[in-house]
Order: structure tokens, then sequence, then C-alpha cells
């Protein structure tokens, strides 16, 4: 078992034997090989308060994890990262910079914290559901970008659409199941298909 402290940058890859548990703390972990896979896992990763930044460029896609994270976020412009499947934060995403992308899979990125993007985001026709347990999250998108399908899905969050540009964009559907969702009063929702409202807009 291993902890990190003290923030890490790996200039290769991260591996994460069979049989072995990374603790990641409360650190920083910042994967910049320039490799198409910055992260192996193979045993136990534990997320902890960590953030996981991605800012290496393998001079083609680079491939995110799959895991839980806590802090997710990329940070070259220069390069596209790929979901390798379902996956979580239990904290924020951000982009910064670079392209997130679903990829033709459409996977689903479960988010439980605050969503920011002045980068861009690919959502090709995948979802980003939202499950914060604590009301004051913010869906920030940058201009001229959407989402596909939105859902948010939390009795106890609450999220307010704070974009850059003026309105929150669905290209396809918005679903509120549980929580509280506001949009500011200058900024516009606009939903390409379904919008479903089980509990409070």
């Amino acid at each position: 078992t291993k902890t990190g402290i003290g923030n890490i940058t790996v200039t290769n890859v991260l591996t994460i034997n069979t049989n072995q548990i990374l603790n990641a703390g409360s650190e920083t972990w910042t994967l910049s090989g320039n490799t198409g896979t910055p992260f192996s896992l193979l045993g136990t990763f534990n997320a902890d308060a960590s953030l996981f930044d991605y800012s290496g460029n393998a001079g083609g896609n680079t491939t995110i994890t799959v895991t839980v994270y806590y802090n997710l976020k990329t940070s070259n412009a220069s390069e596209t990262y790929d979901l390798g499947g379902q996956t979580t934060t239990t904290n924020d995403v951000n982009i910064p910079a670079g392209t997130l992308d679903v990829t033709a899979n459409n996977y689903t990125l479960y988010v439980g914290g605050h969503w920011s993007a002045d980068g861009i985001f690919n959502p090709r026709a995948g979802k980003v559901i939202f499950n914060a347990g604590s009301a004051g999250k913010t869906v920030n998108l940058a201009l001229g970008w959407t989402f596909y399908d939105i859902e948010f899905d939390n009795a106890s969050g609450g999220w307010t659409f704070s974009s850059n540009q003026t309105s929150g964009t669905t290209t396809n559907d918005l679903t509120i199941t549980n929580g509280t969702v506001t949009s500011l009063p200058s900024k516009l929702l606009y939903v390409g298909n379904n919008f479903t409202n089980s509990c409070n807009l």
C-alpha cells in the first residue's frame, strides 16, 4: 500500500500492479507522459480527495483510465482525452484546456461536484449524470459547446447553470430526476429533444 504525499508528477506511466493499493491522499497527481495510456490500473486505487490532471500529449489521443476519481482535469490544449469507459468523479470535472471525448462508445460520465469546461467537451451521444449530494454546484460550459444527454439525480443536490455562453444547451434530453436545477436570469436552457422534470427547476 502506498499513500500520496506531496504533489506528484508522473512523466511516463503510473502503474498500480495487481495486489498493490494506491491511496491518492489530497494531492495533485499530474500525468504528463507522452503515452496513450498514462495510468495503468491493475490493482486498487483510492482517490481520496486527490486531483488527477491529465496533461500529456501522446501524439494521438490519450485514454482516461476507468476508475472512480475525486477531481478530474484535462490541461493540454493540443490533446484529446478519451474516456476509457464509464467514468465517475465524486467531486469536480475541470476541462481548462484540451478536448474531453466520450468516444464513439458514448460512455457515461458521473459528476459529483462542479463542471467547468473552458476547453472542449465532445458529448457525441453520451450522457453526463450530475449526482452531487449537496447544493451549490455549478455547471459551466464554454461558448459554443453543448451536452447531448444530461441528468440531475440526487434529492440533496442543487445545481446552477453559470455558463460562459448565453445558454445551457443539450442537443437531446435534459432530465431532472431528483434535486434542484437553476438557470440564472440571463441564461436560457435549450433542450433539443425531451425535457423531464420530476422535481424543481
